[in-house]
């Protein structure tokens, strides 16, 4: 058996007022657990909140909603709010039953569904509390205050953190600046976490993402557009806390692609917390589209790779070093042999190569990279002499420098005829 919202006398054509016919729908699907309840690809205008879905297998489907650009900005199976302006209530509330003999809900399905909450006319779209193992798609445009919210109810009798839900919005949040696109909550026992999401979205004039309590999620594509309009400084959050249990960690991003930086907050900013956020990833951040570096305050972490990064297991790349001294000629060198890999800002590299015959070299050896360093420290790479001597090699690479200089150990010129070389290092780069 299944339902469609026609069935109870929704209209859906954006402008007859549906309240009634959706309250009725939902309660239905909430009375009629695992029984598939649809919605058509039509504009149903509600001017009260639904009934908030407290209950396990709830199945509440549209046929898929989009964010446009230009005329209608929500199109497909759309929700549109239609009540009074500046409410702070939400649109639809999927929520564990507070109290401490209560379980968790789970297994609820709310996707393919569009929420206009009419350019901040209500504070939220879709408010998340205390679930697990649900499926979530929405498309949800200018909330006053979020699209989006993830939380916690106040008590359970199990854990209460909001965990090992799918995720999947996409968010605009241009006509009402003011508005976040997805916050992430908790409280001092129980968070946010353990959850894979996605987020799509455009954002203004505060940060797309906002995770003040989470950790551990997986947040698989995640593309935030600052509009040129906007005076947002970054796209995503993460906030430590004055209370060990409250800071963001662990979060990883698969794929990060935006136009202002992810900002992990620390000890040094405004706010500074006592914990930072700490122990955060982004796999792959989205460089081909000019995506920015991370911002990370002292004490927070993020580790982070840009899409043309090597990994770990990656060949190493070829190159041939040229060999001078730093004063003098060496007459004939051979046996040129370079290798490198490079990952995101750190290069590492290893080369050999034979002196067969010094002439009148003297100073030091000096051996191209290549590519050259940054920053204004330099960087001291080792290696050895194999055949005459058995010596240790020191190199040495300037700041801005696509060479490295090397000598013995006691800083006197290694060159001699007959001498095989081999030395090794890494240095910063600056891409």
């Amino acid at each position: 058996m299944q339902y469609y919202v026609e069935d109870f006398g929704a209209v859906g054509d954006g402008v007859t007022n549906d309240t009634a016919a959706l309250i009725n729908f939902v309660n239905h699907a909430i009375a009629n657990p695992g029984t598939p309840h649809y919605l058509g690809a039509k504009r149903y205008k509600i001017t009260s909140p639904l009934p908030v879905i407290n209950v396990s297998n709830v199945w509440i489907e549209g046929s898929g909603a989009e964010i446009h650009d230009t005329g209608t900005l929500v199109t497909g199976t759309v929700i549109a709010w239609g009540g009074p302006t500046s409410v702070t209530g939400r649109m639809a509330v999927i929520s564990s039953i507070p109290g401490a003999g209560n379980q968790r809900v789970s297994n609820v399905i709310f996707r393919g569904i569009g929420l206009d909450c009419s350019s901040g006319g209500i504070g939220y779209g879709l408010e998340m509390l205390s679930v697990q193992e649900c499926m979530i798609d929405v498309a949800v445009a200018n909330a006053s205050v979020s699209g989006v919210s993830l939380n916690v109810v106040s008590s359970l009798g199990e854990a209460k953190d909001i965990q090992r839900n799918r995720i999947r919005i996409t968010g605009r949040q241009v006509e009402a600046p003011g508005g976040l696109v997805l916050t992430c909550g908790g409280d001092n026992s129980s968070n946010t976490s353990m959850n894979e999401i996605s987020v799509d979205c455009q954002h203004s004039n505060l940060q797309a993402i906002y995770c003040n309590n989470s950790d551990n999620n997986d947040w698989r594509f995640v593309r935030c557009f600052k509009v040129s309009s906007g005076t947002a400084s970054e796209c995503i959050s993460l906030l430590g806390s004055n209370s060990y249990a409250q800071n963001t960690r662990a979060e990883r991003f698969w794929f990060l692609s935006c136009n202002t930086p992810l900002h992990a907050y620390g000890s040094t900013g405004s706010p500074t917390f006592t914990y930072s956020s700490t122990g955060n990833q982004i796999m792959c951040l989205d460089k081909e589209n000019d995506s920015p570096p991370p911002v990370v305050e002292l004490g927070a972490q993020v580790n982070w790779r840009e899409d043309d990064s090597a990994m770990d297991d990656n060949a190493w790349l070829s190159f041939t070093p040229t060999i001078t001294a730093l004063t003098g000629t060496i007459a004939t060198v051979s046996s040129r042999l370079g290798f490198y890999r490079k990952f995101g800002k750190k290069l590492e590299f290893k080369m050999s190569f034979v002196i067969t015959s010094n002439g009148t070299g003297a100073g030091a050896v000096l051996a191209t990279l290549p590519f050259t360093s940054v920053g204004s420290n330099g960087s001291v790479c080792a290696g050895k002499e194999r055949s005459s001597t058995g010596k240790m090699l020191t190199g040495y690479i300037d700041g801005l420098s696509s060479t490295v200089a090397i000598q013995f150990y006691d800083g006197t010129y290694p060159g001699i005829t007959g001498g095989v070389y081999s030395i090794s290092g890494e240095y910063e780069v600056a891409s």
